[in-house]
């Protein structure tokens, strides 16, 4: 494996800076890179005081998130950081063209919130609405609740409540189409989902 600092000059070189697709049917997210951010992190990072809250270095961050549509298995990252993979892993995220729950899923998410006050009958709701995402979606879905539930068993030493978590996942996760006026208005939802 070549270190991640040697590969910076062919990113420059091989890297489209056109940005991402605008393709908005089907999600480029990978499970391979969540899971291999996901594991380091568990394994480096749960005991860490403002993982996933604290900023890493932002150029680090950058430079890993750029390699991960490459071949992720030889992407060596264990060394960095733990605030720089949790800022990769934020960022990779928040740059899919379709989030993790896909756009014409964020009304049936938010109206699942909003109807009702008893929380089984929500809760049921929100599980109707996770079963219909695209079934690419679902261990990706489910390997980042893991990593998010593992990151608060330990919130008493890192501060990362369920709310926090919530706080900055949520949006990441889950966003109106920002052609979507009125569904904007309801964006402060998407941490309230994640809690």
């Amino acid at each position: 494996k070549q270190p991640l600092q040697r590969r910076s000059t062919l990113l420059n070189n091989k890297v489209n800076m056109t940005g991402p697709s605008n393709d908005v049917s089907k999600s480029s997210i990978r499970f391979e890179v969540i899971d291999k951010l996901s594991t380091i992190l568990e394994m480096k990072a749960l005991m860490l005081e403002g993982i996933f809250r604290l900023s890493g270095n932002t150029t680090r961050v950058k430079l890993i998130t750029s390699f991960f549509d490459q071949d992720v298995e030889n992407i060596d990252v264990i060394d960095e950081d733990p605030h720089t993979i949790s800022g990769s892993l934020k960022l990779y995220l928040r740059e899919q063209p379709i989030p993790l729950f896909p756009f014409d899923k964020y009304d049936a998410w938010c109206h699942a919130l909003e109807s009702t006050q008893n929380e089984e009958e929500q809760f049921n709701n929100l599980l109707k609405v996770v079963t219909e995402l695209p079934s690419e979606n679902m261990p990706i879905l489910y390997r980042l609740l893991h990593l998010l539930s593992e990151t608060s068993r330990y919130s008493d030493i890192n501060k990362m409540t369920p709310e926090n978590l919530g706080i900055v996942f949520g949006p990441t996760l889950m966003r109106a189409a920002a052609s979507d006026i009125t569904a904007l208005s309801r964006s402060h939802l998407s941490a309230a989902a994640f809690t």
